[in-house]
């Protein structure tokens, strides 16, 4: 899930035209860009809102309950599951990226059509940012959506998890 998040915001925030300041992550030893990090805190805020540890702490337990230590063995059916869940994870990002990317091609049409109509405005520096701008309102909008989204994905994927480790059981 953390990845998602990450990945939404960096092609929100790429959308936005925020791809210039990059921030290092040294968690995934990746960069990211000042949208990306701020849906990232968000989300982990949204973890301990909504109790995540509660659903860790499950997933332990009938893990350990499940496949004893030292003993589980990798099958094909796991790596199977293993691509099927990941799969999930750019599908939600795209999900909570959806409204922003929408809205900024709409500017951006927007924007080409007044640039073709009258060529004398200079349209590219005006933009520049009015797309910051409503990228960023746009956002602060769709942060109840957000929420909501982020709540289906991480109980779907802790049944999926449980589904799987009673199936392994």
């Amino acid at each position: 899930m953390f990845a998602s998040i990450q990945l939404a915001g960096t092609m929100a925030g790429n959308q936005m035209g925020l791809r210039v300041e990059q921030l290092f992550d040294p968690m995934a030893d990746t960069t990211l860009n000042s949208l990306g990090k701020l849906m990232n805190w968000i989300f982990i805020m949204f973890l301990v809102i909504i109790n995540f540890d509660h659903f860790l702490f499950k997933s332990l337990f009938f893990s350990i309950k499940a496949i004893p230590i030292g003993v589980f063995v990798i099958h094909k059916s796991v790596f199977y599951w293993l691509t099927a869940i990941s799969t999930v994870l750019p599908v939600i990002a795209i999900q909570l990226v959806a409204p922003i990317v929408i809205i900024i091609f709409l500017i951006h049409s927007s924007f080409g059509i007044v640039s073709k109509s009258v060529p004398n405005i200079n349209i590219f520096f005006l933009s520049i940012i009015v797309t910051v701008f409503i990228g960023l309102a746009v956002f602060l909008f769709s942060l109840p959506y957000f929420a909501e989204t982020v709540k289906h994905s991480i109980t779907m994927i802790d049944s999926k998890i449980l589904d799987f480790l009673k199936q392994i059981k």
